[in-house]
């Protein structure tokens, strides 16, 4: 990736970092209950749709500290 667009990549990482402090916890709440209602249906049925859900569910729980860990390479990476 060119330097520009690694610092439009970190504006962008930066951007949603700065929008998702108020409400991560609540979204990540509501995340939790969707999750918890696949697993349960998934103990009585068998889906592989289910488990796909459940694994998209945690991925994007896991989103903050996924850019985070992508912007520190970023920064990493730049030249100063």
């Amino acid at each position: 990736m060119e330097p520009d667009d690694l610092k439009a990549r970190l504006a962008e990482i930066t951007a949603f970092q700065e929008a998702a402090l108020t409400g991560w916890p609540f979204f990540c709440a509501e995340l939790d209950r969707l999750e918890r209602e696949l697993v349960e249906r998934l103990i009585t049925q068998e889906s592989e749709a289910t488990r796909g859900q459940i694994k998209l569910l945690r991925k994007i729980k896991e989103l903050p500290e996924t850019l985070q860990a992508e912007r520190e390479g970023i920064t990493q990476g730049l030249p100063e």
